[in-house]
């Protein structure tokens, strides 16, 4: 597994702990799932991770814009969880496109009788 992959997949254990913690049963459930689909090298779960990945990023850069038109502490903790965002989805979204990932992911989701071809 890439290392960037194993990163990636840590970052997704602690949001679905946070989201489990915060009493969201129902996001840490598909949290759980998405981990799930990517450790089994699911090539749906990558492509579904990625789109929402950069629907997160678009999303997370007009926040940052907005946060601009805020004062005072407002703006400091939108702009931080805004900024935060954007790491994590641009994260995501690049180690799901590097071709080490995709090959593993590849590998990983073929059933063994063609493995062994």
């Amino acid at each position: 597994m890439p290392t960037k992959l194993k990163v990636l997949v840590g970052l997704m254990s602690l949001s679905a702990a946070l989201n489990l913690l915060s009493g969201g049963f129902v996001a840490a459930g598909i949290g759980v799932l998405l981990i799930v689909g990517v450790l089994n090298g699911s090539e749906g779960t990558r492509a579904i991770l990625r789109g929402l990945a950069f629907l997160g990023l678009a999303v997370s850069c007009f926040l940052l814009l907005a946060s601009f038109g805020m004062r005072g502490r407002a703006q400091d903790l939108v702009s931080m969880l805004a900024l935060l965002s954007v790491a994590h989805t641009g994260f995501m979204a690049w180690c799901l496109g590097q071709p080490d990932v995709q090959g593993w992911m590849y590998q990983r989701g073929l059933p063994d009788a063609v493995k062994d071809l």
